[in-house]
């Protein structure tokens, strides 16, 4: 089975994509779940809770049955974010091999699947700390169960290795439906930052993933900064950035682009598939 990984930021309706990727002909289908985030008084807006509400049932990729749970008032309650567990590679948990029989083992006429790469959107996003010490502790990492250093080089070629992984397809926002994307990302996110939602392809290709020497004990010896050591160079894999918005709103030139890169033919219905599944979140939540 040819596998498509995908990494992405909170916000940038990554669990929709793999989804939406996953409905092409030869793709693994898999059922597409919403949640509800809701937040406790006196949450800082990290602080946050999601339970799955309901599910959606889709025939013929433009027919749409929405499964509501209720609230204690017996109101349906709404949608505010998709989910698709059966693309969810929990890496820290499980071999992929793992993964695969116990999530796809009566698919046998699937000759392609996507992924998501969890507990993290994006496991390799995340600056090693170069001097070994949390500033705030003034403890090493390394002797701090709390703090983790990631071998980044290292994971990101494991799990492309291991899960022998065809591309990597990346959501990301720009220009496009930009402001409409900022406003739900706050519903899921009460007074959350966009930082990463303003991250470029540009920023990503060339992120720096450092070399990190451990001694025999296992403890961090040196962290090598070495600047032409990027993401793009690391993974040695075919990249795709989405344009989000641009897909969102059934532009035919990205939807082509997307279809490039997986090989597959268009959906029939595709605009369809798009209104009646992603842009449900935008209308339940009066962003419309």
């Amino acid at each position: 089975m040819q596998q498509f990984a995908s990494f992405y930021f909170p916000g940038t309706h990554g669990s929709w994509l793999v989804w939406f990727i996953n409905q092409h002909a030869n793709f693994s289908k898999e059922k597409l779940g919403f949640l509800q985030t809701y937040y406790n008084e006196g949450d800082t807006g990290h602080d946050y809770q999601e339970r799955q509400v309901g599910h959606v049932v889709c025939n013929e990729y433009n027919n749409y049955t929405y499964y509501y749970k209720k609230d204690s008032n017996g109101n349906e309650i709404p949608i505010t974010d998709f989910t698709c567990d059966a693309s969810d590679w929990y890496y820290h948990f499980e071999s992929f091999d793992k993964y695969m029989n116990s999530t796809y083992n009566n698919e046998s006429l699937a000759t392609k699947n996507a992924f998501k790469v969890l507990d993290h959107h994006f496991p390799v996003w995340n600056d090693p700390v170069y001097n070994g010490v949390d500033k705030n502790s003034n403890k090493p990492y390394e002797d701090d169960p709390n703090q983790k250093i990631h071998n980044q080089r290292k994971l990101l070629s494991q799990l492309l290795l291991e899960s022998n992984a065809f591309g990597i397809i990346m959501p990301l926002v720009k220009d496009t439906f930009k402001q409409q994307l900022l406003d739900r990302f706050n519903v899921i996110r009460l007074d959350a930052t966009y930082k990463e939602l303003e991250i470029t392809e540009e920023m990503i290709r060339n992120y720096p993933l450092p070399l990190i020497v451990k001694d025999k004990t296992g403890r961090i010896r040196k962290i090598y900064d070495i600047p032409n050591i990027t993401f793009e160079k690391v993974a040695s894999v075919p990249l795709l950035f989405v344009d989000i918005g641009k897909l969102i709103n059934c532009d035919q030139e990205e939807y082509n682009k997307l279809l490039n890169f997986i090989s597959e033919k268009e959906i029939p219905c595709w605009k369809d598939l798009i209104n009646n599944t992603v842009m449900k979140v935008y209308e339940d939540n009066k962003l419309l």
